[in-house]
């Protein structure tokens, strides 16, 4: 009966999907690092000698961690230390980092040199998952996204604080995690446009992203405005398309005063 109960347990509490894909994942780079690596006559993927069979050491290492920390470990243990590790790191992050070649979110213990800033990914994802697991946390509550907003924010602007741009880009990935968990698309649409004028900015010339802004805005006043027939509503479709307009603006113009 208990092994049963547990099974459930493990069923209600594990998403299994996600842990499937994270295989898929590990199992697809550790082939192209093989395939990278072979030349003249092919070896064994699991030679130590090689690249892949190293990847393979650290590949069964961390299967091993995250089979104790699912389901050796209370989960509630990492709700308890969550907030106190984000503080933690954090602190570490602007007070006690080095400079490593211009970037200043560098560790050294003796001969081991690694990154806060990745242990500042984990802290947060706890943090995030503590507080959305909170009863009645609703996405689509302003106060509550912005509390959500704001656990990721801050570390991400803390580690562009220490010349640490790369390392930053990818706590964007969180929003995929915030509009699985009930973020609007119309916002993730917005963060994709932003992303987009963004690298449009950098790569070309700040008025090709205003050409972009200009027709986008064009497309979403003439579709919303002919779906809309009340006078209130029509003004409301105006002020959110005027002030995702000016925000877009103000987006380019200082991606091209930084970058530029």
């Amino acid at each position: 009966m208990q092994e049963r109960s547990l099974d459930r347990g493990l069923r209600k509490t594990v998403d299994w999907r996600l842990i499937v894909v994270y295989l898929a994942l590990i199992l697809f780079g550790w082939m192209n690092i093989y395939a990278a690596v072979q030349s003249g006559e092919p070896s064994s993927i699991f030679d130590l000698g090689c690249n892949s069979g190293k990847q393979a050491l650290w590949i069964a290492g961390a299967l091993v961690l995250a089979a104790l920390l699912l389901f050796v470990i209370n989960p509630y243990f990492w709700d308890s230390i969550s907030n106190s590790a984000y503080l933690v790191v954090l602190v570490l992050v602007i007070f006690m980092s080095n400079n490593v070649k211009g970037s200043h979110s560098w560790f050294e213990l003796g001969p081991v040199k690694f990154q806060p800033a990745e242990l500042s990914k984990i802290t947060t994802s706890l943090v995030l998952a503590s507080v959305m697991s909170r009863p009645g946390f609703k996405m689509s509550n302003w106060k509550h996204f912005l509390l959500a907003a704001l656990i990721v924010l801050i570390p991400m602007l803390v580690i562009v604080a220490e010349s640490e741009t790369g390392s930053a880009l990818v706590y964007a990935g969180f929003i995929f995690v915030l509009y699985r968990e009930g973020l609007s698309g119309w916002l993730l649409a917005l963060f994709g446009m932003a992303v987009l004028l963004f690298v449009l900015t950098i790569k070309t010339h700040w008025w090709v992203s205003l050409i972009v802004i200009a027709v986008v805005s064009l497309l979403y006043f003439i579709h919303f405005l002919r779906r809309t027939s009340s006078l209130r509503l029509r003004r409301r479709v105006v002020r959110n398309g005027l002030a995702a307009a000016v925000a877009s603006v103000a987006l380019v113009f200082a991606a091209d005063v930084i970058f530029h």
